[in-house]
């Protein structure tokens, strides 16, 4: 998984980090049952704090997508119907 983020964008790093996530499901590049990197090891890779990830993979489990299973999170995609508005 390829994660951009534009540190000069108006969008929240959060935002970025969840609709890029988001894309990945609705397209395929990410299915169910596919394990999401750990906070700590996405924040890593990414170059931004943990809790930033960690909100973002908040709203995902919020919103039906993921669900968490240890240190990683679980792709959820069995009823998936997300409008997304990016």
């Amino acid at each position: 998984m390829l994660i951009e983020i534009d540190f000069n964008s108006n969008e929240a790093i959060y935002v970025q980090l969840q609709n890029q996530i988001i894309m990945g499901i609705a397209t395929d590049a990410i299915r169910e049952g596919d394990t999401l990197p750990s906070v700590r090891q996405l924040a890593d890779t990414v170059g931004i704090n943990m809790h930033t990830v960690n909100k973002a993979y908040s709203i995902l489990r919020q919103e039906g997508l993921t669900t968490p299973r240890s240190l990683f999170w679980m792709v959820c995609r069995m009823h998936f119907m997300y409008q997304w508005s990016g």
